[in-house]
């Protein structure tokens, strides 16, 4: 099967999004079919100029295509319905994965009612399809971006639903049940392989991190949403409380914390990554090794995050084995199974309520042990062989309703 799968960012740049369609489109060539990424132009030109390897086709859309969008909607449709037909005819695709509800799937879905193509889903991610007036987060917090996903989205007849809020969220727009399909996120466990005591010291002492330091991590752009200026308080707090620990903070942008954490006194306790140098590209594999170790040298996972679609993070921590604390969230509700693999904080942003569950997981070896075990258990349900499996089923049964209806 030769599947399209349209996306306005992709790596190098590193996010759920990219690396999701990423391991998609992997999975897909494993398993014997044809997935072309098609992404933006500038995006493209990046990709050749620092010689990622990836083991599929990477073409792109016309430059601009979404500038031109977004300062005329009418011309943007009219050219994006054109270059969507230029795509088909020169590929011949039997199958739309669309990654991105806005502004690439209200785009086309205008292309689908044009030409009658349904052969299709599109997968909201997150900013397309979520709002939070606080941070200032949602297209559709914009009135004529919300009217364009008002009359575009209910004539989608097939949406990937990554969690439960974004279904409950699809409903909320007027989608119906039927057309919304329950597909999460996925990540490939294999590559979480425990460290030996003497790897895991090894790589530990590289970061000056002793044997005996409980090391929490966050992982993550930095962003609003993710919450991290919430998180440097907690971190203070932690350290006024003398736990023996080492905190990792790794996601781009995070280097702008260094004189904040400078001015706390933190920096023996902080260790900042920022991964805007984007860490092993050159490599197939997403997230890096380096990613990977991170975690596995690491013994609990902090997410304060206020707001997710999924958090592809969160099952990347459970396939390590660490227990999760996090906010009660969109996102983090949808994986985080409560004093299971971790714990959900209702209390959002309180101070006291993380610092509570800290001091817990800390002191109880046991109970670390026992969520550690859960943690990788559950991580197995999301192992992308099995979700790019149910993508498969899924696309075959829509190919086959459409070709029932001619």
């Amino acid at each position: 099967m030769k599947i399209a799968i349209p996306i306005s960012s992709f790596l190098p740049n590193i996010g759920g999004m990219e690396v999701g369609a990423h391991n998609l489109a992997k999975n897909l060539v494993k398993l014997g079919h044809q997935p072309i990424v098609i992404t933006s132009f500038s995006i493209y030109k990046k990709l050749k100029k620092e010689k990622v390897n990836l083991p599929y086709k990477v073409t792109y859309f016309f430059p601009r295509m979404f500038y031109l969008f977004s300062k005329n909607k009418a011309l943007g449709m009219f050219l994006s319905e054109k270059y969507f037909m230029f795509l088909q005819r020169k590929y011949k695709f039997d199958f739309w994965h669309i990654t991105m509800g806005f502004p690439l799937g209200v785009m086309f879905i205008n292309y689908s009612i044009k030409h009658k193509f349904n052969n299709y889903i599109i997968r909201c991610v997150g900013e397309d399809i979520q709002q939070n007036r606080s941070i200032n987060y949602g297209y559709s917090l914009n009135q004529e971006n919300k009217a364009i996903i008002d009359k575009y989205f209910p004539l989608c007849k097939n949406f990937i639903a990554i969690s439960k809020s974004i279904s409950e969220r699809y409903k909320d727009l007027g989608i119906k049940s039927k057309a919304i399909h329950n597909i999460p996120n996925g990540v490939s466990t294999e590559r979480f392989i425990q460290l030996d005591k003497k790897k895991r010291i090894k790589l530990r002492k590289k970061y000056g991190i002793t044997e005996k330091d409980k090391v929490f991590i966050s992982l993550g752009r930095n962003h609003p949403k993710k919450n991290y200026k919430f998180l440097i308080k907690l971190i203070y707090t932690m350290n006024r409380h003398n736990i023996s620990n080492k905190y990792l903070l790794v996601g781009q942008g995070v280097n702008k914390f260094k004189n904040k954490i400078k001015s706390l006194n933190l920096t023996n306790q902080v260790i900042l990554v920022d991964t805007n140098n984007n860490i092993d590209t050159n490599t197939e594999q997403y997230p890096s090794l380096t990613i990977i170790n991170f975690l596995l040298i690491s013994d609990f996972f902090i997410f304060p995050s206020i707001l997710e679609s999924f958090g592809v993070v969160i099952i990347e921590a459970m396939a390590a084995g660490l227990p999760i604390i996090a906010n009660h969230v969109p996102g983090s509700k949808d994986i985080i199974h409560n004093n299971k693999t971790g714990f959900l904080l209702n209390n959002i942003n309180d101070v006291n309520s993380f610092m509570e569950k800290i001091e817990l997981l800390s002191g109880n070896n046991k109970l670390v042990k026992q969520m550690k075990i859960n943690c990788i258990k559950e991580s197995k349900k999301y192992d992308w062989k099995e979700i790019c499996k149910k993508y498969l089923r899924l696309y075959e049964k829509i190919i086959k309703e459409n070709i029932e209806k001619l």
